[in-house]
């Protein structure tokens, strides 16, 4: 019983030292049991072009645990109905969003629809159940590329002129 008690404390400290966001996430009281996703991998596709289910899945890893978190605020990105296009030539406004673009490799422009959550700590002026800001872009637009090293990013808009304030979190 102790060896296995140990091993856990062991478990959940390596957890915490190894990917600090995913604990500090489940900290904090948002209202929702909904934990940011993370991509272990962004390898695939290794060849060809990347599907609209794996775009959908990079665009909404990047928003959500790639380093856009703070102490008090969580994001959350639905998207839905993705296309992506035919393969282009990476351009200088792909450079300016992304690092280490591999420029051999073509980039895959993105459109469909978005739903956007930052969601706060509860308490402090933000109220259980009115804790978020939505913003729902039925027109986003966005680009998927690979780095140097192979591994893909992609990024979707989700400004909206008229967002909506004191919403609830996804579930």
């Amino acid at each position: 019983m102790k060896s296995k008690l140990t091993l856990a404390i062991v478990g959940c400290t390596l957890l915490t030292l190894l990917n600090p966001g995913i604990v500090t996430a489940q900290s904090r009281n948002i209202g929702t049991n909904r934990q940011p996703r993370t991509c272990p991998s962004r390898t695939a596709p290794t060849s060809g072009a990347i599907g609209a289910k794996q775009a959908a899945i990079y665009a909404a890893c990047d928003r959500e645990s790639g380093g856009y978190q703070n102490n008090f605020s969580t994001q959350f990105m639905d998207i839905l109905n993705l296309q992506v296009s035919k393969p282009r030539r990476v351009s200088s406004n792909d450079s300016r969003i992304f690092s280490n673009i591999d420029i051999t490799k073509p980039a895959y422009d993105l459109q469909g629809s978005v739903v956007h959550y930052m969601c706060h700590t509860i308490g402090g002026g933000h109220p259980a159940g009115g804790n978020c800001t939505v913003s729902r872009v039925p027109e986003s637009v966005g680009v998927c590329v690979q780095n140097t090293f192979g591994k893909w990013s992609c990024n979707m808009s989700y400004y909206t002129p008229k967002p909506e304030y004191q919403m609830p979190p996804p579930q």
